[in-house]
C-alpha cells in the first residue's frame, strides 16, 4: 500500500468506469472501487490481480450486506472494507464517492468480469490528461456477450447518460462506443 493514510468516512447509516478529478500536472493517488454482494468466492483474487497491477493504489470493497464471506476475504486479500447498508448498487456508488478521496477512481465488479491486466490501458487516457473518463465495455460489437443486441444497447445507452450525468465540462471518452462526448 501507498505510504498515505486513506481517505474513508463512516459509513452513514442512510461502484469499470475510470475517472479523474485533477489536472494533469499533478500526482495521481488512485483508488480501485469495488461494490460487492456476495462476491466472496472470487473478491480476493480480484483484490490481488489488481493490487499486483497497481501496487500503489488504495483498493475499496464496498459490501452491500453480503451474507457469505466476501467481508473477510476481502479483508484477507489487503483490501480497506467500507460497508453500504442500504441495498443496491446505486447506493454504494454514491457512498463510494463521498467516502472516498483519489485522484483517479478505477470501478470493477468483485466477480473478476474485467481483467487487471487490462488497467493500464484504461488508465492510460486519464493519466495523459486526454480524457476525464473512460468507460470500459466487455458490450463492444466484437465481445462475446451473452447479452442480445437490445439489451447490449439500452447498457450502453446506460453507460452514457451516467457519464454525462457526472457534468463533467470536458471530454469524455467512452471505449463502450468508441466516440468522444463533451457533457455539461
Amino acid at each position: 500500500m501507498a505510504n498515505r493514510s486513506p481517505k474513508i468516512d463512516e459509513p452513514n447509516t442512510n461502484i469499470a468506469t475510470i475517472a479523474s478529478v485533477h489536472s494533469v500536472d499533478q500526482p495521481r493517488r488512485i483508488a480501485v472501487l469495488i461494490p460487492c454482494y456476495n462476491e466472496g468466492l472470487t473478491i480476493a483474487h480480484v483484490v490481488r490481480q489488481f493490487r499486483a497491477q497497481l501496487p500503489d493504489a488504495d483498493i475499496y470493497v464496498f459490501d452491500n450486506n453480503s451474507t457469505d464471506s466476501t467481508v473477510v476475504e476481502a479483508e484477507a486479500a489487503g483490501a480497506i472494507v467500507a460497508r453500504e447498508t442500504r441495498q443496491g448498487k446505486g447506493y454504494v456508488v454514491q457512498s463510494m464517492f463521498q467516502q472516498v478521496d483519489a485522484d483517479v477512481y478505477v470501478i470493477v465488479d468483485g466477480d473478476g468480469t474485467y481483467p487487471a491486466s487490462e488497467v493500464h490501458k484504461l488508465l492510460a487516457p486519464v493519466l495523459e490528461g486526454d480524457a476525464d473518463m473512460v468507460i470500459g465495455s466487455r458490450l463492444h460489437s466484437h465481445s462475446q456477450s451473452q447479452f442480445n443486441p437490445l439489451n447490449r444497447f439500452a447498457i450502453v445507452c446506460s453507460l452514457e447518460f451516467s457519464a454525462a450525468a457526472l457534468k463533467l465540462k470536458s471530454q469524455i471518452y467512452s471505449q463502450a462506443t468508441g466516440r468522444s462526448a463533451v457533457a455539461s
